[in-house]
């Protein structure tokens, strides 16, 4: 099992993922589309993709945006997407790709990671009851989930989107 970050090499296997990623969410199967759009991603820079190996085969992906905090001066990063193969799913690999990119982030210094995810998303939401995040509710329209045993201020807030 690997976890790296992908570079533009992997633009093929990281389009497939992220196809199936858009299909999860119902979207039309459109792999040039996805192609293209993860493509300029990696030429403008405005995302970082970590995808989990097993094998030769990509199983998995996280894809990251940076924002930026005015309160605290620092870079945070938006985790827009994770995905897990449909057959990888279930064996704990969506957690140890979390884990991976929190130690990262928090080595770096990020200020906090937030994640979003749709409102209809059971799975990913009850992904968060996990030993790694703690969930408090903090209005109706966010939860934050604070990972255990981080002494920075690094967290995971859910935004539960009105628009979906």
């Amino acid at each position: 099992m690997n976890i790296f970050i992908a570079t533009e090499k992997d633009i093929d296997k990281v389009s497939d993922l992220f196809n199936l990623y858009r299909i999860f969410y119902e979207q039309e199967d459109n792999y040039e589309a996805c192609k293209k759009f993860i493509t300029e991603n990696f030429q403008n820079k405005r995302s970082e993709i970590f995808v989990l190996e097993k094998e030769g085969e990509f199983i998995g992906f996280v894809q990251l945006y940076t924002n930026y905090c005015p309160i605290a001066l620092k870079s945070y990063k938006a985790l827009s997407d994770l995905y897990i193969r449909a057959e990888h799913r279930g064996k704990g690999y969506a957690l140890e790709l979390m884990q991976h990119v929190i130690d990262y982030y928090k080595e770096k210094g990020m200020q906090r990671l937030t994640l979003e995810t749709a409102t209809d998303n059971i799975p990913g939401q009850n992904y968060t009851r996990n030993s790694v995040i703690k969930r408090r509710r903090t209005s109706l329209r966010t939860i934050e989930y604070l990972i255990n045993n981080l002494k920075s201020i690094l967290f995971w807030v859910l935004f539960y989107s009105f628009f979906s």
